[in-house]
């Protein structure tokens, strides 16, 4: 059974029409911004890093796939020095917002200046394509998901 928090993560991040309507902003290279923006309008308080990448280090939880739980943050090393980070949304989904979208991705909004794309995309795709490393809370869910600094990325 999801926890009253992943359900609203999950609504939050699959209401692409109101997404400015609930302070998430959209901007293609800004995913962590995007995600923690959800996390915030779900009333998860959390920890700001200055990248994806930086986050992923500081909040990492686990990189068993298998154990993911709904509403996580997925930390990716990906091409650039920022890396990427998405949000595991269940039934083997990732939304994020990238300025990528692969053959297997859908379409669910085009994101503002600069250009890019907010996308559903599988799991497995989403960890092979953007170097997945680990998942997260971005500093919030401690008492429940303990992070490991360091460890993952």
């Amino acid at each position: 059974k999801l926890e009253e928090w992943q359900k609203r993560v999950v609504t939050l991040a699959l209401n692409y029409n109101n997404y400015s309507k609930n302070g998430i902003r959209t901007q293609g290279g800004y995913c962590l911004r995007f995600t923690n923006d959800i996390y915030e309008a779900a009333g998860i308080s959390v920890q700001r890093a200055n990248s994806a990448y930086s986050e992923g280090f500081y909040y990492g939880v686990s990189n068993d796939w298998s154990s993911i739980p709904v509403g996580a943050q997925i930390y990716c090393a990906a091409s650039q020095s920022n890396g990427h980070v998405g949000i595991y949304i269940g039934d083997g989904y990732v939304v994020h917002c990238s300025t990528y979208k692969s053959s297997d991705a859908v379409l669910l909004k085009n994101a503002s200046n600069p250009f890019g794309y907010v996308i559903k995309q599988p799991l497995a795709s989403f960890v092979t394509g953007y170097k997945a490393k680990c998942w997260g809370f971005s500093g919030a869910m401690v008492e429940k998901y303990p992070y490991l600094p360091g460890r993952f990325m």
